[in-house]
């Protein structure tokens, strides 16, 4: 896992609090983004939505998790309300499976 501390980066004006990194085998198995507040989180919701689809209307509601899966990305978008932060994470499953195969970890 790679931080890069002073790495100030928006996505779609929201601000990102952290953005992790995380290779498999030398390839970047996934990034993870942490954002704050409840309003960061449905305009985060609205830019993946334009890009990867539009979730049905009973998992739109404020849910803690959402996922979007695809052949060679998942995308995993989190808020937790106790704490008013959230992540966002894009993630390679084929990497993924690398990743718990040779570290132990149990599958998905």
């Amino acid at each position: 896992m790679y931080e890069k501390r002073d790495e100030l980066l928006t996505l779609d004006a929201v601000p990102l609090k952290t953005v992790r990194y995380r290779f498999a085998n030398g390839l970047l198995e996934s990034i993870q983004l942490t954002y704050q507040g409840r309003d960061n989180r449905e305009k985060l919701l609205g830019w993946i939505e334009a890009r990867y689809g539009k979730l049905p209307s009973k998992e739109r509601r404020i849910v803690s998790q959402v996922m979007w899966h695809g052949e060679k990305m998942l995308i995993m978008l989190n808020y937790n309300r106790s704490y008013d932060q959230g992540t966002l994470w894009f993630v390679s499953p084929s990497l993924h499976r690398e990743i718990n195969r040779t570290t132990g970890s149990i599958p998905d």
